[in-house]
């Protein structure tokens, strides 16, 4: 019996609007699945977007500032 990942994520963008106008895109086109069982780990730089691809993934972002589109499964 075969399963399916136990996540997907196709194009996932974040961008967030700031109080002056400024657009700020801080996740752009991820692609990623994992397989059920497996584990991830995100390793980069600081300031290079583990952080909001994680909250975007569970939803935390908040909705008044930031624009998530992509999709999660």
């Amino acid at each position: 019996m075969t399963t399916g990942p136990l996540i997907e994520i196709e194009g996932l963008r974040v961008t967030f609007q700031g109080d002056d106008g400024r657009v700020t895109h801080a996740v752009d086109s991820v692609d990623l699945s994992v397989a059920n069982g497996a584990t991830l780990g995100l390793v980069g730089e600081s300031g290079c977007g583990k952080s909001v691809t994680s909250l975007a993934i569970m939803g935390l972002l908040p909705k008044q500032s930031a624009a998530v589109t992509g999709a999660i499964r």
